[in-house]
């Protein structure tokens, strides 16, 4: 039925095979461990951070295991504090003074900040490499010659011009920007774009204001204008507001299109753009790194690096707004596709020549491709069909199948993904109703933009039945064995005991024998 393809699994062995090789000239040589301190502005659960510090981690996995990361948060925006920086130093200075690092990755303004600061008394042998960096200058660098890493830049002029040419009737552009020096950065960057479109689209400044101010101007835009969401998460006011929180309000005021400049605004009702992106951000930071502990000079590579902004979208909000995917430049990621399309999406790629998929087809072990993010069965070979016996398999989510809480299955499906934890055991529910014991091995792979899971499933029902009859006659074995053992030792225990009882007895006949001769012997012969 599908001829001409090749299977998943020969394009991961291959893959396994020549990994090896393709690596070889980029992973550090020894075996020693490389300590790298990675000091972020931010917190832990914040998504920008989250995704450089993926970045980063990602990047030493896969080049250099043998580097060990440390994490450190300033945690600048919940503690805000001047008193609260100046803590940390001394905290830093009393922890790090005696511990070595080799390098030193900084995220994010307030992180540069406070290693400039400290930089004389504890960072000054270390080489510092920064990354998501927006205010930044070489004159703030130029005495210190162990600095490079990568500015944050927006890319205002390409998200203005791609928004205009998939919205032709808008007329109006209205830019949301807050009182942070990050947004007051962005908003001068968008001044900066705004000759090389001025001409063709009225802006609208909505910034610097407070939420009930917003929320009203938003209310009285007309339907086809359009919104650049620079970043506003602090009012004049002093609010502060994650960016869920931020775009929560947006878009509860507007149905509006939403372009943006980060990436992390996408997963919150920003349709997209030419977007920073962390995890590059992460990924640059640490192939720079690698380039120091290779043994390449600081003073080879050069003091700035451009931003590494890649054209990103949601796509669910794509086909939301009727947007066609045709229209968005050839090099666009996209994110959170819709369950139908990642299924057509897998069909076409089908008939467009996926290799081996005969393989995958008639193989006799049942197998599974599953969004990675979704949970969505997006196809299964026929093992799978006959294995699980549902019609309608194609377009199930993994949760109904596997017994597990949909909670914990998220975080199994996480696992495979970001830890390429690849062995799980689960117990699985057939259409008939049967629960089976299955052991699955999952491989991320991607296609067409979209994290997939291929999962082999291994039924072990019988095998667990049989281990589990082995187990109890084992233990039924043991106890009887041991049963055994006790009442031979009670039968060995009386019979010591009568023999001894025997013995005692012989003893005192022997006794009261001899008495009884020595009276006979003695007994005169008249009586």
């Amino acid at each position: 039925m599908k001829q001409g393809y090749n299977s998943i699994v020969s394009i991961l062995i291959i893959l396994l095979l020549t990994g090896s090789l393709l690596f070889s000239n980029i992973l550090l040589a020894d075996n020693d461990k490389h300590r790298v301190l990675v000091l972020h502005a931010y917190h832990q659960g914040y998504e920008w951070s989250d995704e450089i510090s993926r970045g980063i981690t990602e990047t030493f996995g896969t080049l250099a295991p043998n580097v060990e990361i440390y994490f450190e948060y300033l945690d600048v925006i919940r503690r805000p504090a001047p008193g609260q920086q100046l803590l940390l130093q001394e905290q830093f200075k009393a922890r790090f003074e005696k511990e070595k690092f080799e390098i030193i990755i900084v995220a994010d303004d307030a992180a540069f900040n406070f290693a400039l600061e400290l930089e004389p008394d504890l960072f000054h042998d270390v080489p510092l490499v920064f990354t998501g960096v927006d205010d930044f200058t070489p004159e703030r660098i130029k005495n210190i010659r162990s600095f490079t890493g990568i500015e944050v830049k927006a890319s205002v002029e390409e998200t203005v011009q791609l928004a205009l040419r998939l919205s032709p009737d808008a007329k109006r552009l209205a830019v949301i920007s807050g009182s942070r020096l990050t947004e007051k950065i962005f908003l001068q960057q968008f001044e900066e774009a705004k000759p090389f479109f001025e001409d063709q689209v009225e802006v609208i400044y909505l910034t610097g204001m407070e939420e009930d101010e917003l929320a009203r101007e938003l209310r009285n835009l007309r339907e086809e204008d359009l919104i650049l969401y620079l970043s506003w998460l602090q009012t004049p006011s002093g609010n502060y507001f994650s960016p869920s929180e931020a775009l929560n309000i947006i878009t509860s005021a507007t149905d509006n299109r939403i372009f943006g400049i980060r990436d992390f605004t996408l997963s919150h009702g920003v349709i997209g753009g030419k977007v920073v992106y962390a995890y590059n951000h992460g990924e640059t930071a640490a192939l720079i790194a690698l380039d120091l502990l290779k043994g390449t000079s600081i003073h080879e590579i050069p003091s700035m690096h451009a931003s590494p902004n890649q054209y990103l979208f949601n796509g669910k909000l794509l086909a939301e707004y009727g947007i066609s995917e045709k229209l968005l430049p050839d090099n666009s990621f996209i994110i959170n596709r819709g369950t139908d399309y990642l299924i057509e999406t897998w069909g076409q790629i089908e008939r467009d020549g996926f290799i081996g998929y005969d393989i995958f087809e008639n193989h006799g072990v049942p197998m599974l491709l599953i969004d990675a993010r979704a949970g969505v069965i997006i196809d299964g070979n026929r093992a799978a069909f006959n294995f699980y016996q549902y019609p309608d398999l194609i377009g199930m989510n993994i949760s109904a199948i596997n017994l597990l809480s949909e909670a914990d299955i998220l975080a199994e499906i996480d696992r495979a993904r970001r830890l390429r934890n690849n062995f799980f055991q689960f117990r699985h529910l057939l259409a008939n109703g049967e629960e089976r014991d299955v052991e699955v091995y999952s491989y991320p792979f991607e296609v067409a933009g979209t994290e997939l899971l291929f999962s082999l499933v291994v039924d072990v029902t019988t095998r667990n039945l049989a281990e589990k009859r082995a187990r109890t006659t084992v233990y039924w074995v043991v106890w009887l064995s041991i049963l055994s053992i006790l009442i031979l030792s009670v039968f060995i225990t009386v019979l010591s005991i009568n023999i001894r009882r025997r013995v005692n007895t012989e003893k005192r006949l022997v006794k009261s024998e001899q008495r009884f001769r020595n009276l006979f012997n003695n007994v005169q012969d008249i009586v």
